[in-house]
């Protein structure tokens, strides 16, 4: 008699049993069957691939979700207002509010450019006005004297007895050397009537006993 040994097996835990019903044995051995049955069909046919169903879900979204919300905020325009030239006492007068007056100017000056020239006293040795050194104005018919010396063209505005006149110079008072009036500075002396602010635009004066003004630049003047 052979010896007995004791031997000791890892404990294996076992699936749980399954409860199989009559229907279910009934299914296992009707597909048993059936395989048989393809079995002794031949060898040599292809296995028939099982059929297969796509379906398209289309995701429900949660009932607490919170609505797409679009953050609109109004678009910001900037406007920027072309320089105006005044036309009027009142206009030019509001001009110069703007303005700051420079001491140091004395009676004669030039715009930053040098383009135009200014007097602004009254009864000097240099008439009182503006004359531009470049790009004078065309005149209207007939306001310039006639004759192959005279100018045909408007080159100096000139203060008349208070009121601004342009004239068909072909003489010229620019002096070499004056003192240049800033943008947004003002001209003025003590005693005299004559304001002008110099711009980048051009030379606004007034003459505040007359109420009256002009303005000037290149190609362009109006008197008011």
């Amino acid at each position: 008699m052979a010896p007995w040994y004791a031997v000791s097996t890892p404990l294996v835990a076992l699936p749980r049993p399954v409860a199989v019903t009559r229907a279910a044995v009934a299914a296992v051995a009707a597909g048993a069957a059936g395989a048989l049955a393809l079995a002794g069909c031949g060898g040599n046919d292809q296995p028939t691939p099982a059929r297969t169903t796509t379906i398209a879900v289309t995701p429900t979204p949660a009932t607490n979700a919170k609505p797409a919300t679009t953050s609109t905020s109004p678009s910001s325009t900037s406007t920027t207002t072309a320089a105006k030239p005044p036309s009027t006492y009142e206009e030019a007068a509001a001009l110069l509010d703007t303005g700051t007056v420079d001491s140091a100017v004395q009676k004669v000056f030039t715009s930053p450019t040098g383009n135009i020239f200014c007097s602004v006293e009254p009864g000097g040795s240099t008439p009182a006005g503006c004359e531009l050194r470049d790009g004078r104005v065309a005149a209207p018919a007939d306001a310039c004297p006639t004759g192959d010396a005279a100018a045909k063209d408007i080159g100096r505005i000139e203060w008349r007895d208070g009121t601004p006149t342009p004239i068909c110079n072909s003489d010229s008072i620019y002096q070499v050397g004056a003192v240049v009036l800033q943008y947004g500075a003002i001209a003025t002396l003590p005693g005299s009537p004559i304001r002008c602010i110099s711009k980048e635009y051009g030379m606004t004066c007034i003459d505040t006993t007359s109420k009256k003004g002009f303005f000037v630049a290149r190609n362009t003047f109006v008197t008011f």
